[in-house]
């Protein structure tokens, strides 16, 4: 009779494990499916939301920037395309100028669709302030704004700091505030000029914004402190904008992509610190054209925080903080998941980053002793 009385014990024990553990897998598996519906491409639904809308697009030269641009040119849009265009070749044209020739030539009907080029140094304050109120009185306003500009520069920051002390000594801009310049307070910028621009001209607000982060805007690590001080910066502004614009007709979208294959993400793995790479660890880098429509069909599908792979989407419900969930129950219901998720990676990266420094320091001792017995040897020789 006790036997069995502890064998009920014991089974009430693993069920009270169990079913919990139960809920947070359904509700993450819920989270997911729910995640892949509103990637899902629908060249119809896309059509309908963007034919004919004027659409801003910057970045608009490579990468995210210019395949966002050639999609909406292909469903109908006008598009205007931003970027420095600074970068002239031999034959006098930019790859924003390249970029344009192209996006025209897919567009769906290029003899009635306006597909223009706009050169703006998104760091000239003084520039954008002046051309914005230009640009919206040539084209009576912007529907839709996406803000894709940006780049990155991995590196440790004992390594970025003696360039970056180089740098001020010569008066130069730094490695940490060219990625603050750009990546946050040219969004920043942007954002001002048209909400002051729309005021002055009495043209309306455009209907939807949508803020290019990282899912580095959710998570940091060696590397990345620079970029993720820009992107954590501007998830913080984009978060504050979409409270104060809940009641306008503006409706404001913030996408936190994973690893993509553009210019930018090749020329990051050339320098990026070893133990990054470690922490990283193997990722899949998708296509720009695959995160173009993840991207536009979520803002589309209404998501305010717009993910475009399982393990972003799995690090945004982790890191969400104090601002509106796609999912509220079933993100709530996965939470202990979340926690545990979140809590493995940051331990895996600090031992990832003690290991690396345990080994170099062992390399550079074992460095010293080769460098003193050389020495030692030479002495010897000449003593001979």
């Amino acid at each position: 009779m006790i036997f069995k009385n502890q064998l009920t014990d014991y089974k009430f024990y693993i069920l009270l494990f169990l079913i919990p553990l139960l809920i947070c897998g359904i509700s993450y598996g819920l989270i997911f499916i729910f995640f892949f519906i509103s990637r899902r491409f629908s060249p119809a639904l896309l059509t309908q939301n963007v034919e004919g809308k004027k659409i801003l697009v910057t970045g608009a030269s490579s990468g995210l920037g210019k395949s966002t641009a050639k999609i909406l040119a292909q469903h109908g849009a006008n598009v205007i395309l931003v970027a420095r265009g600074k970068d002239s070749d031999a034959n006098g044209k930019s790859r924003l100028d390249y970029a344009v020739e192209e996006i025209k030539a897919c567009a769906r009907d290029p003899e009635n669709q306006i597909i223009e080029g706009f050169k703006l140094d998104l760091k000239d304050r003084e520039k954008i302030f002046l051309d914005i109120p230009s640009l919206l009185t040539k084209y009576n306003g912007i529907d839709w704004v996406i803000l894709s500009h940006g780049f990155s520069s991995p590196g440790e920051i004992f390594n970025q700091s003696i360039q970056d002390a180089e740098a001020t000594i010569a008066g130069k801009e730094t490695i940490m505030e060219n990625l603050i310049n750009s990546n946050l307070l040219g969004s920043i910028r942007i954002t001002e000029s048209l909400f002051s621009a729309c005021q002055k001209l009495k043209i309306d607000f455009p209907e939807r914004i949508i803020y290019v982060a990282s899912v580095l805007a959710n998570v940091t690590f060696t590397g990345y402190i620079g970029y993720c001080a820009s992107k954590f910066g501007l998830r913080g502004f984009v978060d504050g904008l979409r409270n104060e614009l809940i009641s306008s007709k503006t409706k404001v979208h913030l996408y936190l992509p994973g690893n993509m294959d553009t210019p930018m993400f090749e020329n990051e793995n050339k320098i990026k610190p070893a133990c990054t790479f470690e922490i990283e660890g193997a990722s899949v880098a998708l296509p720009p054209d695959e995160c173009a429509r993840c991207m536009l069909m979520g803002a589309i599908r209404n998501r305010y925080y717009i993910t475009n792979d399982a393990v972003s989407e799995m690090i945004r419900n982790a890191s969400q903080g104090f601002n509106k969930r796609t999912n509220v129950i079933l993100e709530v219901l996965a939470s202990p998941i979340s926690a545990i998720v979140g809590e493995v990676f940051i331990r895996n990266a600090d031992n990832v980053v003690e290991a690396f420094n345990q080994r170099k320091i062992k390399k550079e001792a074992e460095s010293k002793e080769r460098l003193n017995m050389e020495t030692k040897n030479l002495a010897d020789k000449k003593e001979l």
